[in-house]
């Protein structure tokens, strides 16, 4: 294959994820795709800043309209002396299906790797300071049981420190399991049973 095709490949692998034999196979059915369908693809992708950001407070992904989202604005009848801290905003989005949880938010984007620490330092760092501005939150560590996101709540502790209350989701999420793919009665558990 030639260099456009390995290029557009590569773009595709930088998405969670997807392998080189994906990748592939997303650059095999854009071939394949109308020239139309591919322009309006191309349309969308650039478009994207103008109709989706992250938010400036909790970093979860919004409809552009403001620096904040909704779930930030003062306006909101959210309990602001919560704070959920996840992974992604797959998980935020499964958590508000349980309709069990109306506090605050707070996306890391990625879990700590001891070897990649940049990124995710800048991102506790703003939590931290978030947290300063109201430290009688309940910060609420509702990250994925695996070793990195055991990494990722010792890093955050160690951070933050005794500054708040930290809890953790239940133990009702199985190991390994990421949120994203968790049903609503066991987030709800884990929601319920968390300590």
């Amino acid at each position: 294959m030639n260099n456009f095709f390995n290029e557009l490949k590569s773009f595709f692998q930088k998405l969670p994820g997807i392998g080189p034999r994906q990748a592939s196979r997303f650059v095999y059915t854009l071939v394949d795709l109308t020239k139309e369908d591919r322009e309006k693809m191309g349309e969308l992708i650039s478009s994207l800043d103008k109709y989706l950001r992250r938010c400036g407070s909790c970093f979860r992904i919004f409809s552009v309209g403001g620096d904040v989202c909704s779930f930030c604005l003062s306006t909101s009848p959210r309990d602001n002396f919560k704070i959920m801290v996840v992974e992604k905003d797959s998980d935020l989005f499964n958590i508000e299906k349980t309709k069990l949880y109306n506090g605050a938010y707070f996306v890391l984007g990625k879990l700590f790797d001891p070897l990649e620490e940049a990124g995710i330092k800048e991102r506790i760092d703003f939590l931290n300071k978030k947290i300063k501005k109201n430290e009688q939150a309940e910060v609420i560590l509702a990250l994925p049981p695996s070793k990195q996101g055991e990494f990722t709540c010792e890093y955050i502790k160690k951070i933050i420190g005794d500054k708040v209350f930290l809890s953790r989701l239940a133990r009702g999420l199985s190991s390994g399991i990421d949120l994203e793919y968790a049903d609503e009665n066991t987030l709800r558990h884990a929601l319920e049973n968390r300590k």
